[in-house]
């Protein structure tokens, strides 16, 4: 923009070449030469070019070539969301906008030769025509941004019409701010005056946009056939829409995204997550309950914010039905203290229903202080979701613990054939009162068990595992972890008890996976 407007004014090829290409380079290295800004340099470079040698400018060609140089250098790029969808954006920009232009105002064209609407003042022409394009773009992009933020704002295109056109005068005000701070702190500040109003005053309009229902729509991350289908959809509903196909394109779209539906079968997904030296399980059932037993670390820092609240949006969850807290200790409970200071939606908070957990507990001040429900639970209450049922096992009601450990609760998942053993930092000790209480009608052995403790050398010992006889165990510690976790000893009695051993310190997030007949367990891997 600059370059045209200093060669419009007269200036020299050579001195608008060199003023724009400094500026863009001052702007690369304030901001750190990301993706978007390489792809925007090498474009420019060649339509630098394009004008020193008078031959036509090709922005897809341009776009092609800042691509593969950028992927030469790292292929890695070509999984990066910035990169992504940078690229699409001017991919809608310079390939799929034109032809869209082009149908639109024939079509156009031909209502107005016909009498069917006015001519349009030129005023009213350029709202539409930005409408339009904005529109456009925001549907070639947004089934990307699903895949890579999980969520979408409907808001978004309307917030962009005036968004985008104060880009320019903000970043012109911001560089100019810089350059001026080099000579004179009043005259950057003077200059800076435009940047700072045009930014407080978008801060203060998404903050009440944000108050509206529906300003953000989790959607959880697709699949690439899904995004493929979600494309599908785009292009029908705009072809059947220029056609004058309205009601059937509507009905069309309808159907796809019932089809859609159909084919998707509720399945029970449990993922343990790797929150480092700590413990964090997510559970989706079937009939679209969402729960959590445990969110803590000791080992990373604001894992709400980085990895809670992240994998609880990839899963299309905006809120908790059920946070269940198996014992109070910090690597079990610092990530549930944060969705607390975050106000994250929760309606229900499940304790262990002993002498430790009362009113006074810090945990249960802090969630009372946010105003949410807590509700206690002992051997024998059960929490159920359609043909999923969760028993509690331990403890016992009024439990006095010695410590936080033996007062975890344990529950036990019972999904048709498929079972599953949830045992907090349960004591070795401890362990020997959940044989008996399993019932007659419980399951002879327990698919997957949750070791206790990390896997320390102090639980699971023999005759638990003799009694339950897993067929999977999953750990959740560290790598490298201060205790050692899991100890050796309790991988030898898993081994020789015949059981697989996953662990998030091996592989990352385990997820499983069960229709309740079968079940499946694998390492996270992004389909």
């Amino acid at each position: 923009m600059l370059f045209r407007f200093l060669r419009k004014k007269g200036r020299s090829y050579a001195f608008s070449c060199i003023v724009g290409s400094g500026i863009l380079f001052f702007y690369a290295v304030m901001t750190g030469f990301g993706n978007s800004v390489f792809r925007a340099a090498v474009m420019f470079f060649c339509f630098l070019l394009a004008q020193y040698f008078g031959a036509e400018y090709d922005m897809i060609s341009s776009m092609s070539l800042a691509g593969i140089l950028m992927l030469l250098e790292h292929p890695w790029r070509l999984l990066e969301s910035g990169c992504v969808i940078s690229f699409a954006s001017i991919f809608s920009i310079g390939m799929i906008l034109p032809i869209a232009k082009e149908l639109w105002e024939k079509r156009s064209q031909n209502r107005l030769i016909a009498g069917e609407f006015p001519a349009e003042s030129p005023g009213k022409k350029i709202i539409r025509q930005a409408f339009f394009a904005n529109i456009v773009i925001s549907m070639s992009i947004t089934p990307l941004l699903l895949r890579f933020f999980y969520q979408w704002s409907p808001y978004s295109i309307l917030l962009n019409l005036f968004v985008i056109p104060a880009m320019s005068p903000l970043l012109i005000s911001a560089v100019l701010g810089g350059l001026l701070g080099f000579f004179s702190y009043v005259a950057a500040f003077l200059g800076c005056i435009p940047a700072v109003v045009l930014l407080r005053t978008f801060e203060m309009i998404f903050r009440l946009v944000k108050q509206i229902p529906g300003a953000v729509i989790v959607t959880g991350c697709p699949p690439w056939w899904e995004i493929l289908f979600l494309y599908l959809i785009e292009i029908s509903f705009f072809f059947l829409w220029y056609y004058r196909q309205k009601g059937f394109s509507v009905i069309f779209c309808l159907f796809l995204i019932a089809g859609r539906c159909f084919f998707t079968v509720p399945a029970l997904k449990i993922t343990m997550l790797d929150v480092g030296q700590g413990e964090c399980i997510f559970i989706k059932m079937p009939t679209g309950e969402s729960m959590l037993i445990d969110g803590g670390s000791t080992s990373k820092k604001n894992i709400a914010e980085y990895t809670l609240v992240p994998a609880l949006k990839y899963y299309g969850t905006d809120h908790l039905d059920y946070v269940i807290i198996t014992h109070t200790d910090e690597d079990h409970i610092s990530g549930i203290r944060e969705l607390f200071e975050q106000n994250y939606p929760i309606k229900h908070i499940v304790l262990p229903d002993t002498k430790a957990m009362n009113s006074s507990n810090a945990i249960q001040k802090a969630g009372k202080k946010k105003g949410y429900s807590f509700l206690k639970i002992s051997r024998t209450d059960q929490l159920n979701f359609g043909a999923i049922h969760l028993r509690c096992l331990h403890p016992q009601k009024g439990w006095e613990a010695e410590d936080t450990n033996s007062g975890s609760l344990v529950l036990y998942l019972t999904y048709d054939k498929f079972t599953m053993l949830f045992t907090g930092d349960l004591n070795g000790e401890q362990e020997s009162l959940l044989e008996p209480d399993r019932g007659e009608e419980s399951m002879p052995s327990v698919n997957i068990l949750k070791v206790a403790h990390h896997g320390s050398k102090n639980s699971t010992t023999k005759s638990f595992l003799e009694e339950f006889q897993p067929q999977k165990a999953i750990i959740s510690a560290g790598k490298n972890n201060l205790y050692g976790h899991p100890h050796k000893e309790t991988i030898k009695k898993l081994q020789k008890n015949g059981a697989d051993i996953y662990g998030t310190l091996w592989g990352g997030a385990i997820i499983i996976e069960s229709d309740g007949q079968k079940y499946k367990i694998n390492y996270f891997k992004r389909g």
